[in-house]
């Protein structure tokens, strides 16, 4: 969201400015490195699709809801997840439930990300359980580089009185 901000131009800069206040839809694609606790470890590829509200200046709240699809090579399973999102400025936390395909039968399990981004890029960290006939867990270090697609311009900021 910050880098959406600095886009909108020198006029933008003004205190407290940039206003982002509206509705974003990030689009990012996503590489990682997978840790397991009972599987092979590997390389994880995925993609991820935000729909998030901000309000306020460029370091504000946001959240919404945040789904993703990723191929994790270490196990050969791919996972599914959808869950709320919510954050402050450049860190942000999701959860959520996900569902694993493995050797053709869906397991289901819940997850938590942590995550720092400017918008265009994102560095995360996850962990997650699956609660199927065999439990395990597993870990995510990766990064995400995307777009925070605006869905409209954000409204003009309100009037602040000029002190001094």
């Amino acid at each position: 969201m910050l880098l959406a901000g600095l886009l909108l131009g020198p006029e933008a800069h003004a205190e407290p400015g940039p206003w982002l206040t509206g509705w974003y839809a990030p689009t990012h694609a996503q590489v990682g490195y997978s840790i397991h606790d009972r599987q092979r470890n590997g390389l994880v590829l995925g993609l991820q699709q935000s729909l998030v509200y901000q309000v306020g200046p460029r370091a504000s709240w946001w959240g919404g809801l945040s789904g993703e699809v990723m191929h994790d090579f270490g196990p050969s399973w791919t996972r599914a997840s959808l869950g709320p999102e919510v954050g402050y400025g450049v860190v942000g936390l999701d959860a959520g439930f996900f569902a694993i395909r493995r050797g053709g039968e869906l397991e289901g399990g819940f997850q938590g990300r942590v995550v720092f981004t400017i918008g265009v890029i994102e560095l995360y960290g996850r962990l997650g359980e699956a609660m199927g006939a065999e439990r395990f867990r597993f870990g995510e270090l990766g990064l995400a580089l995307g777009w925070p697609w605006s869905l409209g311009q954000p409204p003009p900021p309100r009037s602040r009185p000029q002190g001094g």
